[in-house]
């Protein structure tokens, strides 16, 4: 595979807006270990992340769906918890928030293959990632941490980068890193979802724990 089939690598972007700062209370993170982390009653269903290479656990809070022809849909009590941290955090970034197009928490595990995941954007319109951790691990910058690349996506280019084990020193020469940051519980990050983004994948017997928002 040339992956330069797949993505105009004439759309980078060098600079991207980031915000990355602490914004869950001892209160909020006390919830989130007892509502989500230690509930044995908190569902998580196995998914497919951006291909079958890269299985998670997942908890839908606001499914996908096209907003312009359908209605947002909440599938879970624990929406608000998150939506009033999203909010928060929000203001003090003074960024816009207009309308949930996906939410979720997702749970990753190891990949014994794979040190990244495939790079990908979670929509193919203008719109911003929100990444809540909520646990956290021993400072290593082999592992968990979310990577967003210069490369944006661009009308009729692929949104997922499906590559191969053998693709993946190409991935790393071709995607210029432009911003990196190891999960802290408590702490979240926010970017301009137009940029491919991805992870590194947990240390075995590692679990990462995230909530996801789209938004804009």
């Amino acid at each position: 595979m040339k992956i330069q089939k797949l993505i105009d690598y004439h759309n980078r972007s060098t600079e991207v807006e980031t915000y990355f700062c602490d914004i869950m209370t001892e209160d909020e993170k006390q919830q989130a270990i007892d509502n989500v982390l230690k509930n044995e009653q908190f569902p998580l269903y196995y998914a497919e992340s951006t291909s079958n290479k890269f299985p998670f656990f997942s908890h839908t809070i606001v499914g996908r769906h096209d907003h312009t022809k359908d209605s947002q849909k909440i599938n879970s009590e624990i929406y608000y918890f998150f939506y009033n941290i999203l909010e928060r955090f929000c203001k003090k970034n003074n960024i816009e928030l207009n309308y949930i197009l996906r939410a979720a928490v997702n749970v990753t595990y190891s990949n014994s293959d794979f040190k990244i995941g495939e790079p990908h954007v979670d929509n193919e319109f203008p719109h911003k990632t929100f990444i809540l951790y909520l646990n956290e691990f021993p400072e290593d910058s082999d592992y968990n941490s979310t990577i967003v690349y210069d490369v944006k996506y661009a009308d009729n280019q692929y949104s997922v980068l499906d590559f191969n084990i053998n693709d993946e020193k190409e991935v790393e020469s071709d995607f210029n890193i432009i911003a990196e940051y190891p999960p802290k519980f408590g702490w979240a990050l926010c970017f301009n979802g137009e940029h491919y983004h991805t992870i590194r994948w947990p240390k075995n017997p590692q679990l990462r724990y995230i909530c996801v928002i789209n938004f804009f």
